[in-house]
């Protein structure tokens, strides 16, 4: 629909289409419902789609998101001509970008904090490291972190950023294990290493394809036989595998390691939520960084995640909303950790996906989703039928918040959590609006 296209248009709601050959959308969430066991459908519905700079012109590569919710503006990370952050204001319109004039040249994420403070991860050039540029709310920069020479930074690359409420800065890396943990000043706190069954040749070849692809950055790259996309202007680690070369041989046996961790989030309780794309789960740690629990399975089939890039949390409903990369899905979880739904696909119209990287909510809990080779910003009405389902131990409910909303009990002094013990894929209950305690949200 043209005016879903248009920054400048008002904020209309259509329906996905179905373009020819993406049939298997509609599968795809008929498999849902039957899983479920029930008639009721996920809804998705497109508001808007952010396609145009502040100067008209089309994003290019938009890699990574931020809502400001005080501020209701949405930071678009973009990857063309150097890279800068397009600004969008309330009515989703382009007002600003920040760029190399104020000293933002190759941003590969943002966070805002709760001083009002705009942290920019910029990766490195040919004369300055990979560091972190710290803003005020006119652009001007107050601080900058360096992360070269901090330790076991050598290549560090980061590609995602939250601050807690303690100043603590939390900073992923594209093949590091682990997350760099800085106080609020910048200087080196600790590593936060997720520890599970990794192969350790993992690390190695994905760094010396970064590198690889690096050298090759001034040349024009295509995206494929079926794209005509220059990808000169794309950072390498957003760039999907040509071949399969690059993976770990299939003989090779797991080993109990640190793992790499892609993006995190900080929900308003302070616990952490770490995702690695190289185990294809999520790692929820609380505030004092103590383990609670892990979610998720590795695949290539409906459910499952092949490539997570970016995640979401939605306390109001309590899920949690991971971009698969290479399958071009969201997919949604309960905060038990429980698969619910999955939906898009692999297309070009409204609500489908060319590798979708970052996640994030606006005000209106709708979910912004950075869809790299469309080269846009979709804003999506997600609804679904849910019914919180019936926590095991070691989750109580926290009177002192909400009686609907489990929370995590300690239950050994190996600063350990367990998990709940859900079996993978196995689905939350789903009723249709208005059947019981169960309803559309």
């Amino acid at each position: 629909t043209p005016a879903a296209a248009d920054t400048t248009a008002p904020r209309t709601s259509v329906e996905p289409a179905a373009a020819a050959g993406q049939a298997a959308g509609g599968g795809r969430e008929q498999e849902a419902n039957n899983r479920n066991g029930r008639k009721s459908k996920i809804r998705v519905k497109v508001v808007t789609i952010l396609t145009r700079d502040e100067t008209g012109r089309p994003l290019g590569f938009p890699g990574a998101i931020f809502y400001d919710r005080r501020a209701n503006e949405t930071y678009v990370v973009v990857s063309a001509d150097g890279g800068k952050i397009v600004v969008y204001g309330a009515n989703d319109f382009p007002e600003v970008a920040l760029g190399r004039g104020r000293g933002a040249a190759s941003p590969l994420a943002v966070f805002i904090g709760r001083d009002n403070l705009i942290y920019v991860c910029q990766g490195r050039t040919a004369t300055q490291p990979a560091r972190i540029t710290v803003f005020n709310q006119a652009f001007f920069p107050v601080r900058k972190f360096s992360l070269a020479g901090l330790p076991e930074t050598k290549n560090f690359v980061p590609t995602s950023i939250a601050v807690n409420r303690a100043g603590l800065i939390y900073v992923t890396g594209l093949t590091s294990r682990g997350v760099l943990v800085l106080d609020k000043d910048g200087h080196f706190s600790h590593w936060l290493r997720p520890m599970d069954m990794v192969l350790e040749s993992a690390a190695p070849a994905a760094a010396g394809k970064a590198d690889e692809n690096k050298k090759k950055a001034g040349q024009k790259e295509k995206a494929g036989p079926e794209s005509k996309i220059d990808l000169s202007g794309l950072p390498p680690e957003l760039r999907p595998r040509g071949s399969g070369k690059d993976y770990p041989r299939e003989s090779e046996e797991p080993k109990l390691g640190p793992v790499q961790v892609i993006a995190l989030k900080i929900d308003s309780h302070g616990d952490l939520f770490l995702l690695s794309e190289e185990t294809s789960k999520i790692y929820v740690y609380n505030p004092s960084e103590e383990l609670l629990y892990s979610f998720g399975a590795k695949g290539g089939s409906f459910g499952k995640l092949s490539c997570p890039r970016g995640l979401a949390i939605d306390e109001k409903r309590q899920v949690v909303f991971v971009a698969d990369y290479m399958r071009h899905t969201i997919l949604i979880y309960d905060m038990s950790g429980r698969f619910m739904y999955e939906f898009g696909g692999m297309g070009f119209g409204p609500g489908w996906f060319r590798y979708p990287t970052r996640l994030a909510l606006n005000r209106e809990d709708q979910l912004l989703v950075s869809d790299l080779f469309n080269q846009r910003v979709q804003v999506l009405d997600v609804r679904f039928a849910y019914k919180f389902p019936v926590f095991r131990v070691p989750f109580v409910y926290d009177r002192s918040r909400d009686l609907s909303v489990p929370r995590s009990i300690k239950t050994s002094e190996m600063r350990q959590y367990l998990g709940p013990g859900f079996e993978p894929g196995q689905q939350a209950e789903a009723r249709e609006h208005g059947a019981g305690p169960a309803g559309t949200i």
